[in-house]
């Protein structure tokens, strides 16, 4: 016998990250951090938790050139990454690169002040111009 009516469809949830409706298949979960609702696309494993694209713990390079994770010019940094690199495919793409190759180079980095201070002065123009401009003008 068959059913009469609309066709049932796997039920929504809404990506609390980007607002966008997605099917349950693709929630992977809660943000450990904040509690929010993530989708595949936002959302991303680290040592078996799971974190929204805001606290993902990453900046590695960063954070090895400037000796902490909380310093005013890796919050600029993070906020590009969070405004504009991973809300298109491309930037994603590259943030998820980034995560990938970082780690050894920023353990190379964090161990040599010389590194330290070469990243940090190749790293003070970019964090200069992302402040000034708030690349929201492009």
């Amino acid at each position: 016998m068959y059913q009469q009516g609309p066709i049932m469809s796997e039920p929504q949830y809404i990506c609390d990250v980007r607002g966008r409706k997605k099917p349950v298949s693709q929630m992977v979960g809660k943000c450990s951090k904040c509690g929010c609702y993530v989708c595949s696309t936002c959302g991303k494993m680290k040592n078996d938790r799971i974190y929204c694209a805001k606290h993902v713990p990453a900046c590695f390079i960063a954070t090895a050139a400037y000796g902490t994770s909380m310093c005013a010019e890796i919050d600029i940094l993070r906020e590009f990454r969070n405004e504009k690199l991973i809300t298109n495919h491309v930037g994603r793409s590259l943030v998820n690169l980034y995560y990938t190759l970082s780690p050894p180079i920023a353990n190379v980095i964090s161990r040599n002040n010389y590194m330290r201070s070469l990243v940090r002065a190749n790293l003070s123009p970019i964090v200069k111009f992302f402040n000034q401009k708030k690349w929201k003008s492009y």
